[in-house]
């Protein structure tokens, strides 16, 4: 009797597993792990469009986080570069989109992409490091350093404050010594 007891038992428990196994969740799932940039960019498009940064340092931290898109190796296809762009200068002026045609712009993406693939230049982090408003609170001007796997970049830059928000009107990049990460 123990025997037939322990016996169904062991069947029971063996059904259980079995069914668990074949009906995991998704949320047990193994995640995959290549990043969907594509639906990224989507997202962070609706967050401007519905909560347009309201800060010289927020915009500046968003346009950091859709850069750091560029730098990655699932960032492929023209609809994505496509999408990049059409989000990344949401950020600019109206003299820097003038200035800065969409077309010219995904040119010189697309060269910038290639340019990290073929050196395996890949950034490893920004930081803001200043916050200066100027002209009673209408521009401002914001320090970034780009850590870079192949050195570091300091870029300045600099903001209006127009009707739609802040805007980006121009920046400019200056070159540091090579270091590393973990030496800062």
């Amino acid at each position: 009797m123990k025997k037939l007891l322990l016996v169904i038992i062991m069947l029971a428990i063996c059904a259980a597993f079995f069914t668990m196994a074949t009906n995991r969740r998704p949320w047990l799932k193994p995640q995959n792990q290549k990043p969907d940039i594509y639906t990224e960019l989507q997202k962070d498009n609706e967050q401007i469009e519905e909560n347009y940064p309201a800060d010289p340092k927020a915009l500046v931290e968003l346009n950091n986080k859709i850069m750091s898109y560029l730098y990655s190796k699932h960032m492929v296809g023209d609809n994505l570069i496509d999408l990049y762009a059409d989000t990344i200068r949401k950020f600019y002026s109206e003299e820097l989109l003038l200035f800065t045609p969409k077309e010219d712009q995904i040119k010189n993406i697309l060269e910038e992409k290639e340019n990290y693939i073929n050196k395996n230049i890949k950034l490893l982090k920004s930081e803001i490091k200043e916050v200066v408003y100027l002209d009673n609170n209408s521009k401002a001007r914001v320090k970034v350093i780009y850590y870079i796997s192949v050195g570091d970049i300091t870029r300045n830059y600099n903001l209006e404050n127009t009707k739609e928000g802040w805007k980006i009107t121009s920046w400019q990049d200056s070159k540091l010594e090579s270091r590393q990460l973990e030496e800062k």
